[in-house]
């Protein structure tokens, strides 16, 4: 069980065998083998295994496309893929997951840049219109709004911090 979180990432989750709940932005599916479900950046999400479950998992934040397409926090995904676009996605991961165990020279480069050719494949085949809604979205406001904080938190969690320092390294006022 993975309880409600949300974090500056893409994640991606591809059932291999078995079936797993996933709970996003208050929608509630079931994933089982052969699908795959794609988590947008700062969406608050949650997941529990049924029973025994073969899956990989792919956290990739926003961060690791700085200079390369400043564009990446705004696309967005569909949460759930079946089918033929699961699988072509899933074989991505698989090939990925293959390299990662390697300790051989250029290994590293090799998964940064099959990790590239996921993400051109998802940009250029997969991604939706992000529609700018008029009503005021609560929800993402406060997330943009605690976002640095916890980034801060992440960084310096091994540290004794005061919320003075919290409030000042995201400039704000406590």
């Amino acid at each position: 069980y993975s309880p409600f979180h949300w974090h500056n990432h893409i994640e991606l989750i591809y059932v291999i065998d078995g079936k797993m709940d996933l709970f996003v932005e208050g929608k509630s599916y079931i994933l089982s083998g052969g699908q795959l479900a794609i988590i947008n950046s700062e969406e608050i999400h949650s997941t529990r295994l049924q029973g025994n479950v073969k899956y990989l998992l792919l956290q990739v934040p926003l961060s690791a496309f700085t200079g390369i397409d400043s564009s990446m926090p705004n696309y967005l995904f569909n949460t759930i893929f079946k089918d033929k676009e699961a699988e072509a996605v899933g074989k991505e991961l698989l090939k990925m997951k293959k390299v990662l165990g390697k300790e051989e020279p250029g290994c590293r480069i090799k998964f940064i840049s099959l990790m590239y050719n996921l993400f051109y494949m998802l940009i250029s085949k997969y991604r939706i219109e992000n529609k700018v809604s008029v009503n005021f979205d609560y929800n993402k406001n406060g997330i943009k709004r605690i976002s640095p904080v916890i980034s801060y938190l992440e960084k310096n969690y091994r540290r004794n911090i005061q919320l003075a320092e919290v409030a000042s390294g995201i400039n704000v006022c406590e």
